[in-house]
């Protein structure tokens, strides 16, 4: 992909880690009053024009009814709403759909793809808004082996392995982790991204290690990612809303 004909605001996807409802580390961003809603940060990246934001929650599924009104309420920020509930075993397809009905666009699984594969699967027959993540880091299986359980359990798959599966359940969309950029502001791992896209087949969100505008396009261009997640660099200030739409050339009447 490149960037020359697209707008930040359809390939970049805001990512809030989310405890108990509330944001794990706070969004100091001009128009957000509570730093640690999720409901005020997804309101400001509406306000960029930004279409999607992840929600990355740490509660396990058992906390899924703190979940489902957050879900609810961020959808109604006008975004799309990605989900994913980190902790614990997805143990029934209704217990996914409720996600779903409460707003959700998708369901990213990572720990459910080894641990309840038959679950994933009628979900994604019944749905259609699978969501894989595959986070890769030094492993058994060399770097990219795929970990689960927050990234800290080796999968007993590489990430292509687990993409490919991930591609093979139907999952419409895939994030690329690079688990140990994660923080550094080094970039993307964009050969991982590239083989994920690969493997999958799907369209790919490039994650871990964006420190600048300049990593976002470089993911596009040389990384062959469809989508770029930000975190902490995105909420500190580090990828000013100006700069972003500099580097993607929006038209001046454009901006708003």
């Amino acid at each position: 992909m490149t960037t020359d004909d697209t707008r930040v605001v359809d390939v970049l996807i805001p990512c809030v880690d989310l405890a108990r409802g509330r944001a794990t580390d706070p969004v100091r961003l001009p128009g957000v009053g509570d730093p640690h809603d999720p409901v005020d940060i997804a309101r400001c990246y509406a306000a960029w024009g930004v279409r999607r934001v992840f929600l990355d929650v740490l509660d396990d599924w058992d906390e899924l009814h703190t979940v489902t009104p957050v879900v609810s309420a961020v959808r109604e920020t006008g975004v799309s709403v990605l989900v994913s509930v980190g902790h614990g075993v997805l143990r029934s397809v209704a217990e996914a759909e409720r996600l779903l009905r409460a707003g959700a666009a998708a369901l990213s699984v990572s720990t459910a793809l080894v641990e309840s594969p038959r679950v994933v699967e009628d979900f994604s027959r019944r749905t259609g808004r699978l969501m894989g993540a595959v986070n890769a880091g030094t492993g058994p299986l060399g770097a990219w082996t795929a970990h689960v359980h927050g990234g800290r359990v080796p999968s007993g798959m590489d990430a292509a392995e687990f993409a490919r599966r991930l591609g093979e359940l139907g999952a419409g969309l895939v994030l690329a982790n690079s688990a140990e950029r994660e923080g550094t502001g080094a970039g993307y791992d964009h050969r991982l991204t590239r083989k994920v896209a690969v493997s999958s087949a799907a369209p790919v969100i490039a994650s871990g290690g964006c420190g600048s505008v300049a990593h976002l396009v470089e993911a596009l261009e040389s990384g062959t990612a469809d989508y770029v997640l930000a975190n902490k660099a995105l909420h500190a200030g580090r990828l000013p809303r100006s700069e972003l739409r500099r580097r993607w050339g929006v038209p001046e009447e454009t901006r708003g």
